[in-house]
């Protein structure tokens, strides 16, 4: 972090004192106001020469515009959430399971929004609406259903308080669909916008005309041509904010803009518009991005803490960088007067050719191609250290199937396979994850600090394996299960398919092995300690089970069968344990009165035998001291 002088210390104090005092902004804005001023004293990305130049200076004279990204870059611009798994399968983070109605996936989505941090602070991205509600509608009360949208749609526009924020609909003829063109329409709300992904041989005539009707009333939907961007993006793109078309579950890092009409004051001819002023002003652009990229990704921290990314929502390969250009035309009518001609861009044929080429110049350019030959050349400073890397992670997994029986025990010794992923998991995208990480490991030696505090290098290789194991999402502990009790060898689509929707049969009877496994196993389970003549017979049904709420389709199944004959218990034996994949078994010896043990004696002689430095320093459950070991012995 670089040092910043006091006249700027202090005129940042003086802006935030106005913002304080300000009689027109919200407390929403003033706080996000000052957020901006705070961020704005920070100085950790590594500036290119000339950037001041071309950046810093008055409207009429800047080159480069930053759309007022902050200093210290804590996040992507434009975050895309894969808001269809969300769906499917809810939220650890946000203690959130699927929604299985209306109700719920409303209110679902409306949490979700509060945690997506996109440039604005709000949600540049809400989602194709229309599929994701769609399949809550089909069976219930239109009029219900159109109430409950209405309440959800006013709800975004007065707390999603900035326009950039966009949704779509389309290009599917939905039922959905047609009662957000409809409530749209009715409210004439600002935020969001919306886009209706339009294809011809899908978008019936009548639903391109509700979005049109809609369109005269609230200025939305904007149309898009669903077949360019599909065969540009892939079906899984999204239209989002100023109608950039991007990949689900990515977004865009950064976002700058080139200033064309100034950069043409810099010319004195076309040519060295063309050869000269341009290229330099873009290659500076690239660099500003291309710093800004790699402090979000190696230093911010943000694709390894945010829960976004830890839960599969987001995933850096669908990331990208967005720049865009303004003052066209004002560009082409500075060059032409340069040449001493008065065409101007729109109205002439040779000012709109020229406005062609300067287009084709930029495309020319290739602004991001030496930061991508960059990071390969990089990558392969140690290629040949690893280069067996790949064959030694399918070895040690394979060396954990086979020594399964011997690695593993409780349920997994009864498990039909020994295999704990899909057999195509560890695919050569996956290895090479895992390879970037180590060599980025050892080339970064600021990884292993921590705010002056060597953090061993352990824990970061942990991190690294954890990320390729967790690249499963969500219900991985029940998804490795499957594949260790699954009859025959499962593979990455086969799981994403059972764990795909709140109903699969296949899945529900592998966890119903699992779960048999489960309960036998435990009943092989040692005895903690003897209990007292006759109270065994009494205590038999004090069962108390914790089951993970993590593992929805595991604790249902375990749930199901100790419920069952012979086992009969109560339901409010058997609780979950949020938050956590740990199963508790306590039978028999949680709850049980320490005077039926008869190893309470033993118990309470060791207790008072250790040293008194060290007595207390544990409370019972109602928060009595514990300095004396109560006298329990007594039937």
């Amino acid at each position: 972090m670089r040092d910043i002088d006091m006249e700027r210390v202090n005129g940042t104090r003086e802006k935030m004192l106005e913002t304080v005092k300000s009689p027109v902004l919200t407390h929403e804005q003033k706080v996000a106001a000052m957020a901006n001023l705070a961020d704005s004293l920070l100085e950790v990305v590594d500036l290119p020469e000339g950037l001041h130049d071309l950046m810093d200076q008055p409207i009429d004279s800047k080159c480069i515009c930053d759309l007022a990204e902050g200093h210290a870059p804590l996040r992507p611009r434009y975050i895309i959430p894969d808001y269809k798994k969300f769906m499917r399968e809810g939220s650890k983070f946000l203690q959130l399971d699927p929604p299985k109605d209306l109700f719920e996936a409303l209110n679902s989505l409306l949490i979700f929004y509060k945690h997506v941090p996109s440039v604005t602070n709000f949600p540049v991205y809400l989602g194709a609406l229309d599929e994701l509600l769609d399949p809550f509608v089909q069976d219930m009360d239109e009029e219900l259903a159109k109430k409950m949208i209405r309440l959800f749609l006013i709800h975004v526009d007065r707390t999603v308080l900035d326009s950039f924020s966009h949704a779509n609909v389309g290009p599917r003829d939905t039922k959905a669909g047609r009662i957000i063109l409809e409530v749209e329409a009715e409210l004439e709300q600002a935020v969001p916008n919306i886009t209706m992904k339009y294809d011809e041989d899908i978008t019936s005539d009548e639903f391109a005309l509700m979005g049109i009707n809609t369109t005269l009333h609230s200025a939305k939907p904007s149309f898009a041509n669903h077949k360019m961007f599909k065969s540009e993006l892939g079906e899984d793109y999204v239209i989002a904010s100023c109608y950039n078309g991007l990949k689900l579950g990515g977004g865009s890092y950064t976002l700058c803009r080139l200033l064309l009409g100034n950069i043409a004051k810099r010319a004195s001819s076309v040519e060295d518009f063309k050869k000269n002023q341009l290229p330099y002003v873009c290659r500076v652009m690239a660099d500003y991005m291309d710093a800004r990229i790699r402090f979000e990704v190696e230093e911010s921290g943000f694709f390894e803490n945010n829960f976004l990314a830890k839960e599969g929502f987001i995933r850096r390969d669908r990331f990208t960088a967005m720049f865009g250009m303004v003052g066209l035309a004002e560009c082409v009518n500075h060059l032409m007067e340069l040449q001493g001609k008065t065409g101007r861009y729109g109205h002439d044929e040779e000012a709109d050719a020229l406005g062609v080429e300067i287009m084709d110049e930029i495309d020319a350019q290739d602004l991001f191609g030496d930061t991508l030959r960059w990071l390969q050349q990089r990558a392969e400073r140690l290629d040949e250290i690893y280069s067996q890397f790949g064959e030694d992670l399918k070895n040690s997994i394979e060396d954990l199937a086979n020594e399964g029986k011997v690695t593993t025990k409780n349920i997994l010794k009864n498990a039909a396979r020994h295999e704990f992923l899909p057999t195509d998991y560890v695919n050569d995208s996956r290895i090479n994850e895992v390879k970037d990480g180590l060599i980025r490991l050892m080339l970064d030696n600021e990884a292993n600090i921590d705010n002056g505090r060597v953090v061993p290098v352990k824990d970061e290789m942990e991190k690294i394996y954890r990320r390729l194991f967790s690249g499963i999402g969500a219900y991985g502990p029940e998804k490795m299960l499957s594949v260790a009790f699954s009859d025959k060898k499962l593979a990455e689509n086969d799981i994403n398919v059972m764990f795909g929707s709140p109903t699969n049969n296949r899945r529900d009877e592998v966890m119903q092995k699992v779960a048999a496994a489960f309960v036998n196993d435990i009943q092989e389970e040692k005895q903690l300690c003897v209990l007292k003549d006759g109270y065994k017979e009494l205590l038999l049904n004090k069962k108390y089970i914790s089951v993970p709420n993590v593992m929805p389709y595991f604790s249902r199944a375990v749930k199901g069968i100790l419920m069952d004959k012979p086992y009969n218990e109560k339901e409010d034996s058997i609780t979950l344990n949020p938050g956590e994949i740990e199963i508790s078994i306590n039978d028999m010896y949680v709850g049980v009165p320490a005077s039926m043990m008869a190893c309470t004696a033993e118990m309470q002689k060791a207790y008072n035998a250790v040293d008194s430095s060290y007595k207390g320093l544990h409370i019972d459950e109602v928060n009595r001291d514990m300095k004396d070991f109560p006298n329990l012995c007594t039937l």
